[in-house]
């Protein structure tokens, strides 16, 4: 059975395209900020959501930076060029992809659904 992947939403960023990609990693590193981003002001956090979500396609498979890996302030530098309705659609299609990522789940639980009477 081949490997589920997460999906990506395409982006573009100084002058490249890239993709977003919300697995477990950039969840992982997305919750292990979640103090300062509760605190955070908006742009920030979307420094924050933008860096995670690209992590995924620019470290190897070992989980190591490439020459591809943009730091948080590097992605920053990348935002400072941007005009306001750019980092606005940005912050679209990090929501876009987290959504993506992490469908929302059904409340109901298999096990409580009534199975008709034969």
């Amino acid at each position: 059975m081949p490997k589920a992947r997460t999906p990506s939403v395409e982006i573009q960023i100084g002058g490249e395209t890239r993709n977003l990609i919300y697995g477990h990693h950039a969840l992982g590193e997305l919750e292990e900020r979640a103090a300062l981003l509760s605190s955070a002001s908006r742009i920030k956090s979307v420094i924050l959501a933008l860096w995670a979500g690209l992590l995924t396609e620019t470290l190897d498979s070992r989980g190591r930076e490439t020459n591809r890996t943009l730091s948080q302030f590097q992605v920053a530098a990348l935002m400072d060029e941007m005009e306001p309705s750019e980092i606005d659609a940005i912050a679209e299609k990090i929501m876009e992809a987290q959504r993506l990522a992490v469908p929302p789940t059904d409340p109901t639980p298999a096990s409580a659904i009534p199975t008709p009477q034969s």
